[in-house]
Parts: C-alpha cells; structure tokens; sequence
C-alpha cells in the first residue's frame, strides 16, 4: 500500500470517531428528562404530605440532686435557693515546714455570677470539711450529715461586692491552715473548708480552679508565716485543688406550670400521642412551643444564651434520656414563646417506644447557675399556652 493511500484511509477513520464521540456526547446529556426533572409535580406521585398540631397529654416536675462539678462555685441563701461551695487544695502541693508559725491566711474569690440584687450583702461561715469528698459525685444530700464540722468557725466573710469582676478575700483560721501544712498532722485535716451562706446573704458565684486563663482568677490561698523565733517571714500562693457546690431549693408545687431549673435540679418531663402516625412515616419535621410564665423565670445576670434542651427520654419516669438534646429558644418576634425542632424525638417515637421528652437546662448551665425557667403545662387554665407539637409528615399510600 503506498504512502499516499494510508494516509487518506487515517483522515477517513479519524473523521468516523470525531463523528462517534459527537453522538455519544448528545446521548449523554445532563438535562434530566420530564419525568426526572425539577418541574415534574410535587408531591410526588404515592406520597401524601400532612400537617397537623396537637397538644401534650401529660407533664410532670421533678426535682433531682445531682453532683455540679460545674465551672462555678456559687454560695449565698436568696429567694429560696441555698447554695454551699467545697474548696480543697490539694495537700500534695502544700510545702510542709514543721518549723514555722502561720500568721496569716487567706483565701481569694474572684467573682463571676449574680443572683438577684448585685448590691445586696454576701455573708457566710467557713467550717472544716471532715471526710474526703469527690466533686463529680458530691451532691446537696452528701453534705446533710457528718460533712463537716459545724462546732467551731474557721472563718468567714460578711459585705457587699460592688462589681461583677470583683475579688472576695476571706481570713482563715491560722491554726487549721498550719495543720495543712504540717507533716505529722493526720490526712483527715486536710479535707478543705466549706462556705456556710447566712440567712441574708444573696447568692453569689465564683470563679473555679482551672476555669480561666490567669491563675490569678483561680481560688487562691496566701500563706504568711515565720519562723519560730519570728525572725524571718515569707509568703506562699496556692492555686491548685478542686472545688464545687451543692444546692437545694423547693419551688411552689403549681402543677400548671412546667419547671425546669440549674443548680439543684428541676426537670420536667412531657408527653405526646403520635400513635395516630402509622410505623415508618417520614417526619419531615416538628416544632414545639413552650408558652413563658413570666412570674415562673428566675435567670441571672450572666445569662446570654436563653435556652432549654429537650432530650429524649429513654424511661418512664425521665431519669435517663439521650446525651443529645435540641434547644428550645425564644422564637422570633415572640420572646414568651419558646420553639426548637424536635423531629429527631418524634421520629423515634414513630420507630419505637414514646417515653416522652425531658426538658432541662443546658450544660454547662445546669451545674454553674440557679437559671429557673417556667412554661405553661397541660393544665394551664390558657388553653391556647399549653405545650404543643405542629408536625409534617410524609405518608407513603
């Protein structure tokens, strides 16, 4: 074959591909067809869309201590709350001198939570705490009895604060604090003290070890103290330990109104019927809406983010639920209502057992303040206000 030939029967077949190529790529195109495309009709042929709004079958309050372990120390006794604050440092970093007298102690609070009046007094005794103690498991009820020892005053403050970021300095008993560093005195000395708040003291928070950037916002205690003959004096700072508080307060037994509250705790569990929602239905989603009593809200003056979570309850009497929660919020343009999308609860009732919802207060909110929120319930005499669920709902037919 000559040169010449091979060469026009190349053109001829590289013309037969070009042509290949173009016809495949028309057959390829991405526009979708009618029956695939976005103005085909929704919904979608054997899909029934429904939207309905019922209203809770039941509610219930329940009050449960639980250890704080929070990132605030709160102490004071207002309004009903009462709230005692443990500090222990932790003897391991004490320098033991069996040599010295102490002259001096002092612990320092860096304020950082107000509970009603900001000016109003802060008062509190300081006592031993005589048995080791754990702050993730230390509860209201852990301190009722044998805690510490109530015979004899290791200190104590009595004032105001002025500011939110205002420091509180409190005189130790020298004698107890010179036991702590001692190396022959018994480990049941060392436990650490507990803050006592008087009939008319507010409550106040503090800031906790570890809960900040500067050290100097930890708990601290200053230690001043010389040598037995008094010669020479020096000054020690500590600022490692643990701490916590405990707290209690018993709200009115209104059963209209759902309660929910940090720093004790207040739960409240609600419950719906879905059982008109056939098994397997899509819940394409479900809003609830909690109506405010306003009389019923206690928040502080650190409260940014206004919220409660909703988990799912896992029981009956809502001790146990989901780690994972919704927020209800105050919806737009309506600051008494609250609303947040629980279609995650719903759908599993729609799969599975209905135990209802669990409200709380947010961590970390729940073991740092005494936010207490409360909602119209199901036996509001509003009927409108009561607790309700608007869903939407894919039906197959």
């Amino acid at each position: 074959m000559t040169e010449h030939t091979r060469g026009w029967i190349l053109t001829v077949v590289q013309c037969f591909c070009f042509v290949v190529i173009a016809l495949s790529a028309m057959s390829c195109s991405e526009e979708p067809t009618e029956e695939n495309s976005p103005t085909a009709p929704l919904p979608l042929p054997g899909i029934t869309i429904r939207d309905t709004t019922i209203t809770a079958i039941g509610d219930s309050t329940f009050k449960q201590y639980i250890p704080m372990d929070g990132m605030t120390n709160l102490v004071g006794n207002a309004e009903g709350y009462t709230a005692l604050s443990v500090i222990e440092f932790y003897p391991s970093y004490f320098v033991l001198r069996d040599t010295v007298n102490v002259v001096s102690a002092k612990l320092r609070l860096r304020l950082s939570y107000t509970l009603g009046d900001a000016a109003g007094p802060v008062s509190f005794d300081v006592y031993r705490v005589t048995r080791g103690w754990n702050p993730s498991t230390l509860r209201w009820d852990s301190v009722q009895t044998g805690f510490y020892d109530a015979s004899t005053k290791r200190g104590g403050f009595s004032g105001t604060i002025s500011a939110d970021t205002s420091y509180l300095t409190v005189d130790l008993d020298t004698t107890m604090v010179r036991e702590w560093i001692s190396s022959t005195a018994s480990a049941s000395l060392k436990y650490g003290i507990i803050l006592v708040p008087l009939p008319s003291s507010s409550v106040r928070g503090f800031m906790q070890f570890y809960s900040g950037d500067s050290l100097s916002f930890y708990p601290t205690l200053e230690v001043i103290a010389t040598n037995t003959s008094g010669t020479t004096r020096d000054t020690s700072t500590y600022y490692n330990g643990i701490a916590t508080f405990v707290g209690d307060v018993t709200l009115p037994g209104d059963p209209a109104i759902l309660q929910t509250q940090a720093g004790v705790v207040y739960r409240s569990k609600l419950s719906f019927d879905i059982s008109f929602i056939p098994r397997g239905t899509i819940i394409n989603s479900a809003l609830l809406s909690l109506d405010v009593v306003p009389t019923s809200m206690r928040l502080t003056s650190f409260t940014t983010d206004t919220a409660v979570a909703a988990h799912v309850a896992l029981s009956t009497d809502g001790l146990s639920f989901e780690s994972g929660a919704s927020a209800i919020r105050p919806a737009t343009g309506t600051p008494n209502t609250f609303s947040g999308d629980v279609s995650h609860a719903v759908q599993a009732w729609v799969r599975g057992p209905n135990y209802g919802l669990v409200l709380r207060v947010p961590a970390p909110w729940e073991t740092s303040r005494f936010d207490l929120y409360g909602f119209h319930g199901t036996r509001s005499s509003t009927a409108a206000s009561r607790p309700r669920l608007k869903i939407i709902y894919s039906l197959g037919n």
